[in-house]
């Protein structure tokens, strides 16, 4: 009991600091329907998985229930990894893809699931198997299937047991202060397949994972073709004005404009290279001015003289900020990105990565600063002020470069001359008849 009582008391402490972590880290979250994760009784919990470690995180942190995680057995590997793991809630799950030719034995791994499960456990399963940075939801392995319905089964379907799915739609999966948008959909329960489970067990575990699978692309942006994705992400920025600012808005015009894309890949006679000439034009301007795609909208409008002196006085009035917060906060935010460039790894864990390293060096960086400020001899209200100082200009560091971004767009506006403006709209105008024909 003691030591039950031990890691429930962890868990809520890592989910404090974690979840104040992902409220920095991704500072424009917005959920739908989040309400459905703390759904009674025993509970599969479902999402796509682009984003490494963090999905898991993300789903938990919204769950009131004490998330258990199947995870890959090769996060086991060590005496120390496989305790830590092991006692702070994850089930380990072998994958042939990563077994090296040894066959694959998950028997007691799923009865740890079905005995979790009975209890009237919450576990979450990424049922894509793997993790890849796309805009599409893979074909799913049967393992959620064969776990929920063998776990019925053992309780001649009475457990009472559902699937909650989730769709996790990051802006700038890996960029810190950006935008994730979440949603929910309702229970889903089982019982409908006892039969079909006792006459073809295989086959039902087909069936349960294709539903699941048009479930959760239901609830993500769905783009067939992985080879027209970089294009996508410029398309959606260079459409909708501001776009990034509104993960909600992101998540449906992109849903929206990517089955249109998979619409036109299967219909036109030459699939997506009539976008071609289009995308070039906008792209070789956007390159010409050296902006982003998210500043090529606010650089073909105009701008008043008045919006452009404010951000222009914002800018000048926010720089001794936005230079102590970078001077202050230079190692923790240098650290993580240091760390990510020299790991050089794949772009699904760069968020990890970045998060994990900017969370514990905060962790030991605070308290280091205000032993130092106690030290240096000062009063308590100088200390408590510059400890206060040093956190505001940390929090304006981000929104400072925005301004930066927005009073850079405002003066190309004004060094753009209008023909070449009214050309680009063209294009932008031409691509979105031909996606949205």
């Amino acid at each position: 009991m003691i030591r039950k009582r031990f890691l429930q008391a962890m868990y809520l402490g890592f989910k404090c600091l974690i979840g104040f972590g992902f409220k920095l880290f991704y500072s424009k979250t917005v959920t739908d329907q989040a309400h459905f994760l703390d759904t009674k009784g025993p509970l599969i919990l479902l999402g796509n998985h682009p984003n490494g470690m963090i999905d898991p995180l993300n789903i938990a942190l919204l769950s009131n229930r004490m998330v258990h995680f199947l995870a890959k057995s090769q996060l086991f590997g060590t005496w120390f990894t496989n305790w830590f793991f092991n006692t702070f809630y994850c089930i380990p799950v072998e994958r042939p893809d990563f077994a090296n030719g040894k066959s694959v034995n998950n028997e007691k791994n799923f009865e740890r699931c079905d005995n979790f499960l009975a209890d009237g456990g919450a576990l979450f399963i990424a049922p894509e198997g793997t993790s890849l940075d796309v805009r599409r939801i893979l074909p799913l392995k049967t393992g959620a299937a064969r776990i929920a319905l063998n776990a019925e089964s053992k309780n001649d379907f009475k457990l009472g047991l559902k699937f909650v799915a989730s769709g996790i739609t990051y802006v700038n999966q890996g960029s810190f202060w950006s935008g994730q948008y979440i949603i929910t959909t309702a229970p889903i329960g089982i019982s409908d397949y006892k039969e079909m489970y006792s006459n073809d067990s295989v086959g039902a575990f087909k069936h349960l994972s294709l539903r699941l699978h048009e479930e959760l692309k239901s609830l993500n942006i769905h783009l067939e073709n992985d080879g027209f994705l970089p294009n996508f992400e410029k398309i959606i920025r260079w459409l909708y004005r501001g776009i990034e600012s509104d993960p909600r808005q992101f998540y449906l015009q992109g849903k929206s404009l990517a089955d249109k894309i998979n619409i036109l890949d299967q219909t036109s006679t030459n699939g997506l290279q009539v976008l071609d000439p289009f995308i070039g034009a906008i792209d070789g301007f956007q390159k010409k001015w050296r902006i982003s795609e998210a500043q090529v909208q606010e650089v073909l409008n105009d701008h008043s003289l008045i919006k452009v002196l404010t951000f222009f006085l914002l800018a000048l009035i926010g720089f001794p900020f936005m230079v102590a917060g970078f001077i202050l906060h230079f190692l923790p935010n240098f650290l993580p990105w240091l760390v990510e460039k020299l790991a050089k790894q794949h772009k699904i864990y760069i968020a990890t990565t970045k998060f994990m390293v900017g969370f514990f060096t905060y962790l030991i960086y605070y308290p280091l600063l205000v032993k130092l400020f106690i030290n240096a001899g000062y009063s308590w209200y100088q200390n408590l002020g510059f400890i206060i100082f040093t956190v505001i200009t940390g929090l304006l560091f981000f929104p400072y470069l925005s301004i930066l971004a927005s009073l850079k767009s405002c003066f190309i506006s004004y060094l753009v001359n209008q023909s070449e403006k009214d050309e680009i709209k063209k294009q932008i105008l031409t691509l979105k008849d031909l996606i949205y024909k």
